[in-house]
C-alpha cells in the first residue's frame, strides 16, 4: 500500500481523548498499476492495531478515488483530514500536498451529510411530538395516495400532494424535500422525514414501508431511552461535534483542531450534560446552519467534479506509466 497521507484522528485529535480511549488512525493510498488497470483495488482498508501500551487502535485508509468522492458528498471524516493535514505540508507527498492546496474545489456548501449525521443522532432519543406526528401524518398521506393511485405508482408521480404535505411544516429540516447527487451527477429529489429518505423514484408501496418501520423503531427506543435516561452520549457527543464544524467551515471556511470547545465535548462524553440540553444545542446549531448555508460565501455553490475526476485521472495515468 502507497501510502500519501496518514493521521491520528478521532477522540485524540478533537481533543477530549480520555486514557481510556483508542487510537483512530485515518490515511489515503494510491493503488498499485495491477490494481488500477483491472479494477480490483479496494476502496477501503481496515485493519486493527496493538501499540506497545497495550492500547488497541483502528486504522481505515481510503484509495484516492474514494476519498475524493467522500469530499464531493461532504462526508465529515474525509473533510476533516484536509485540515487535519495541513501541517508540514512541504514535507509531504506531492499527491497530498496538491489535495490540500486546492481543497476547496473538492468540497462544498453541501454538508447534508454532516446536518443529516446530526439529526440522524438527535431524533433517536429526542421525544419532541413533532417528529412522531410527522412519521404518522406521512403515512396517513401515503396510505390515502396508495388507495387512490395504487400502491405500484411512483412516489413522483404525486409530487404536487406530497409538496403541499411539506409546505405544512416549518423549514426545520423535520420534513423537507431535499435533491441528493448519484454517482452520476444525476440529482434525484427525496421526500425527507426526520432524516428518513425516500426518492420520488421509488414506489409509494416502499414509502410506506419506510415510515412504518422508522415510527415502529424510533418511537419504542425513544421511549425507552427517555424513561431509563438511558441515552447514548457517544452518539450525541458526535452530533454535536459535527454540527459545530459545519458552522465553522460556513463562517471561517476552516475547522479547528483540536476542537475549541473540546472540555464540552469531554464533559459530553463524560455524561455529566443533561440529555435534552445536549439535543437543544444540536438543534440549535442546525438551525444556524440553514442561515450560514444561504448567507456563507467562502464556499462554492457545487463541487467541482470535473476536476476531481481529472485529477485522479492524472494521477492514476502517471502511476500505470511509472509501473509503481
Amino acid at each position: 500500500m502507497n501510502t500519501i497521507f496518514e493521521i491520528v484522528h478521532g477522540s485524540h485529535a478533537y481533543g477530549y481523548f480520555t486514557p481510556e480511549s483508542d487510537i483512530d488512525i485515518r490515511g489515503v493510498f494510491l493503488p498499485s498499476p495491477k490494481e488500477i488497470l483491472l479494477g480490483t483495488h479496494k476502496k477501503t482498508l481496515n485493519k486493527n492495531i496493538v501499540l506497545p501500551d497495550g492500547k488497541t487502535g483502528d486504522c481505515e485508509h481510503f484509495s484516492l478515488d474514494r476519498y475524493i468522492k467522500l469530499l464531493a458528498e461532504g462526508q465529515t471524516s474525509p473533510v476533516e483530514l484536509l485540515f487535519l493535514g495541513e501541517k508540514d505540508l512541504d514535507k509531504a507527498h506531492p499527491v497530498w500536498k496538491y489535495i490540500v492546496d486546492n481543497r476547496y474545489k473538492f468540497i462544498s456548501k453541501n454538508f447534508s451529510a454532516f446536518v443529516g449525521f446530526c439529526r440522524a443522532q438527535t431524533s433517536r432519543y429526542s421525544l419532541k411530538g413533532n417528529r412522531i406526528e410527522a412519521l404518522k401524518r406521512a403515512i396517513e398521506l401515503l396510505e390515502k395516495l396508495a388507495r387512490d393511485k395504487g400502491e405500484k405508482s411512483l412516489l413522483g408521480d404525486s409530487s404536487n400532494e406530497i409538496r403541499e404535505f411539506v409546505d405544512t411544516y416549518p423549514k426545520d429540516g423535520t420534513v423537507a424535500i431535499i435533491t441528493l447527487i448519484d454517482n452520476f451527477h444525476i440529482p434525484h429529489e427525496h421526500l425527507d422525514i426526520i432524516s428518513k429518505k425516500a426518492p420520488f423514484h421509488t414506489s409509494i408501496l416502499h414509502a410506506l414501508n419506510i415510515y412504518k418501520d422508522t415510527l415502529a423503531r424510533y418511537g419504542k427506543r425513544a421511549e425507552k431511552a427517555y424513561e431509563l435516561g438511558n441515552a447514548d452520549y457517544k452518539s450525541l457527543l458526535h452530533a454535536l461535534r459535527v454540527a459545530d464544524e459545519a458552522v465553522e467551515l460556513f463562517d471561517t471556511g476552516r475547522l479547528t483542531f483540536p476542537r475549541p470547545n473540546a472540555q464540552r465535548l469531554l464533559e459530553i462524553k463524560l455524561g455529566k450534560i443533561p440529555m435534552e440540553e445536549i439535543l437543544n444545542e444540536v438543534d440549535e446549531l442546525i438551525n444556524i446552519l440553514d442561515t450560514r448555508s444561504k448567507s456563507s460565501e467562502l464556499l462554492n455553490e457545487k463541487v467541482d467534479y470535473s476536476f476531481g475526476e481529472k485529477f485522479i485521472c492524472e494521477i492514476y495515468k502517471d502511476i500505470i506509466m511509472k509501473g509503481s
